[in-house]
Order: C-alpha cells, then structure tokens, then sequence
C-alpha cells in the first residue's frame, strides 16, 4: 500500500468515525425535549439514557487510552535517553588497534 492510499484510508476512518459520533450528538440533542409520558417503558427516554452512557464511555475510553499513550512515549523517551547516556564509547568499542 503506498503512502497516499494509507493517509486516504485514515483520512476516511477519521471522517467515518467524526460521522457517527456527530450523528450521536444530533440524535441527542434531537430527541432530548419530547412529549415523555413518564412511564417506565419510554422508548425515547431508553434509547437517550443508551446514548448517554455511549458518550461517557467513549469519553471514559479516550482519556484511558490517552493516559496509556502519554506512558508508552514516556517510556520510549526514557528508553532513547538512556541509551544515548549510556553509549560510552570506548577503544574496544571502536575497534581501534593499538600498536606499539
């Protein structure tokens, strides 16, 4: 796969994945204010607790997954810096031979 075929595809996962979320948000924000009858089996009243927990989740997901991206470049950098450090170079390192 070349390298405009892979941003393409990011590109259209990324927007797919914006899409879904917007359409969430707008099924929300549309179905918010309706006529309740206050009974325990209201369908809008279900389907917007679902999508309320959907939302908390995906946000609870994201900070997690933030929280573990931030940690494993944390350790790459620790890692990088470390064996910069920790390159010494010496003679035999080198190879370098020593006549008398």
């Amino acid at each position: 796969m070349t390298g405009s075929r892979k941003k393409a595809l990011l590109t259209a996962t990324v927007l797919m994945i914006c899409l879904s979320l917007f359409c969430t948000f707008l099924f929300i924000a549309e179905l918010a204010d309706h006529d309740c009858t206050h009974d325990n089996e209201c369908a809008v009243c279900r389907t917007i607790a679902i999508c309320i927990d959907t939302v908390r989740n995906v946000s609870v997901n994201a900070a997690a997954m933030s929280a573990a991206i931030t940690a494993i470049f944390l350790s790459l950098a620790v890692s990088l810096s470390a064996r910069t450090v920790n390159d010494n170079d010496t003679l035999i390192s080198l190879k370098v031979e020593l006549r008398n």
